[in-house]
């Protein structure tokens, strides 16, 4: 607009001759000639650093980043928005400031971890211009950090989970992710297994890829299942029974490792998930990383998943399928696992307290028939949240420094 009234005041200038209008002419040139060279000069000489103060944090922490502003020319800028593109629910750092030459700003933005998940705090598009509004200088600022929110620790009240059995003195049938002394057997590789246990002779004899596995120590091991099946969920945000299998799955986890067990845990959302049993706080941490991410995009229906996964499970370990479906294949599947010698327990989550129009009800009957462990969870369901100590490691491949603090707060699901 600036340019096309200069080209008019050039030609009437030209016309009629008039000093008035040359002055004009020769004002607006020189300002849209200095505006240019402010705004190219503002937008060279900014300067953004952002700076997350923990890489990790779990559902209803504070979340704090430091941001520095800086302008390392001589001329002031006016005017410079930063409108940030973070995908964490809740949270924004965008913001209007002005800055004076070789002046350096910082600021803490806040926030709070609102939903469980693996979020990106960036990129930004920050926009200045000069002071008469003429020209408009916008740019990407692309740095990105990550930070995982962990979902709470929960409690609820204790589930009995069924007992699995051992055999001799020294051995025993429950498999170990780590290599020991005593191998036990060779299986298939299913999705999950690490490939550093493929035992490459019975991969060439039966030519399909087989895994190790070896023994641990005699001590009672779980597993936990996640049903996420994308077609039986039901609910939203919170208030949904994907969330509800996710706090079920951490208190379960909780429960087990809290009493000197080992857990794992398998589901299938995006992808297979597949963590083996073991014992202590960084399998609890591993867990919940796995569950930060786990949503119930999935579609193969539950039944399929536990049959397909079964070869992993080993035999002797207690399993328990934590599913808000209402088809009684999963059930059936469940009493096929304990006929291979597995001892399975159920957490039945009532999917029409959720909204849902399919009852479990059948299921239920199923398995209570046949004597397995269960218990049902209904919208409402009280969980304990047990906060945790946020430490300076990231959350890849380290785990916290501290499991729980002592500070425990009762809540519903709606924590």
């Amino acid at each position: 607009m600036a340019l096309v009234l200069i080209g008019a005041l050039l030609v009437l200038s030209l016309v009629t001759t008039s000093a008035i209008v040359f002055w004009f002419f020769y004002a607006l040139t020189v300002l849209v000639v200095v505006s240019y060279f402010w705004t190219k000069s503002a937008a060279d000489n900014l300067r953004i650093r952002r700076t997350l103060a923990n890489k990790w944090a779990t559902t209803g922490d504070a979340i704090d980043e430091e941001i520095l502003l800086s302008n390392l020319g001589r001329l002031p800028i006016l005017l410079v928005e930063l409108d940030d593109q973070s995908n964490l629910p809740g949270y924004s750092a965008s913001v209007a400031e002005n800055l004076d030459g070789r002046q350096t700003k910082r600021w803490i933005s806040s926030g709070r971890a609102l939903r469980r998940g693996l979020f990106s705090l960036g990129p930004m598009t920050v926009r200045t211009g000069d002071p008469f509004g003429i020209f408009l200088a916008e740019f990407d600022f692309p740095q990105v950090s990550t930070l995982v929110v962990y979902p709470p620790i929960s409690v609820m009240p204790d589930f009995r989970i069924p007992t699995g059995s051992f055999f001799g003195n020294t051995r025993s049938n429950i498999r170990s992710p780590q290599v020991t002394a005593d191998a036990s057997s060779v299986r298939e590789l299913v999705p999950g297994d690490e490939m550093k246990r493929i035992h490459w002779l019975s991969t060439a004899r039966k030519m399909t890829l087989m895994v190790e596995e070896f023994d641990l120590e005699p001590a009672a091991s779980v597993w936990l299942v996640l049903d996420m099946h994308r077609a039986v969920q039901s609910g939203s945000g919170d208030e949904s029974t994907e969330e509800y299998a996710v706090k079920i799955a951490s208190a379960l986890a909780y429960q087990q490792v809290r009493d000197g067990k080992s857990v794992g845990l398998a589901a299938f959302g995006r992808e297979r998930i597949l963590v083996e049993p073991q014992k202590g706080t960084r399998q609890l941490w591993r867990i919940l990383e796995q569950l930060a991410t786990v949503s119930a995009n999935g579609t193969a229906p539950f039944a399929e998943f536990l049959t397909e996964t079964a070869p992993a499970f080993g035999r002797g370990m207690s399993l328990v399928a934590i599913s808000p479906s209402s088809d009684l294949d999963w059930g059936t599947a469940m009493l096929n696992l304990g006929g291979r010698g597995l001892f399975p327990g159920a957490v039945l989550i009532d999917s029409e307290s959720f909204g849902g129009t399919g009852s479990n009800k059948e299921v239920r009957e199923l398995l209570a028939t046949a004597g397995v462990s269960l218990r049902t969870v209904r919208q409402g369901q009280k969980f304990e949240t047990i906060r945790a100590e946020i430490g300076a490691d990231s959350y890849s491949g380290a785990t916290p420094r501290s499991a729980f603090a002592v500070s425990r707060t009762a809540s519903s699901a709606r924590a």
